[in-house]
């Protein structure tokens, strides 16, 4: 640990930029935790709904076909290439003879719960590895 000289004058610019430093390293180790946690929900979605045999299930090109997009600093969001698709295989169709419903792929849910699980514990490692490296 250094040792920063600070006269009563200067005192609250060498606190700040200390501060600032730790912050900011802080910043980019959330940001980079958060990455890698919807970069996982990505592989997690994929694994969703396969047999149990390990036959591929026919919605298997569309589990693939997510990505991740950084929204702003710090926030990312996990989309697909095919939007549109993602509502009706969450929520269910009308067929097309209109008489009854396709069934619901509750992919999203479990992918929610999955990344509500890991991501706290990834965020508290990363943070104190970057404060712990700082020092």
């Amino acid at each position: 640990m250094s040792v920063l000289k600070a006269t009563a004058a200067n005192f609250n610019k060498v606190l700040f930029s200390v501060l600032h430093k730790d912050v900011r390293l802080v910043s980019q180790a959330a940001d980079e935790a958060v990455k890698e946690t919807a970069e996982e929900a990505c592989e997690y979605i994929a694994l969703q709904g396969d047999y149990k045999d390990g036959r591929k299930h026919n919605t298997y090109r569309y589990r693939t076909s997510f990505y991740v997009d950084k929204i702003d600093n710090g926030k990312y969001s996990v989309k697909n290439y095919k939007y549109r698709l993602s509502h009706l295989l969450e929520k269910g169709h009308a067929t097309r003879n209109g008489t009854s419903r396709t069934r619901a792929f509750k992919m999203f849910d479990k992918t929610r719960a999955h990344v509500r699980k890991t991501l706290k514990p990834a965020l508290e490692k990363s943070i104190s590895e970057t404060l712990n490296n700082a020092r």
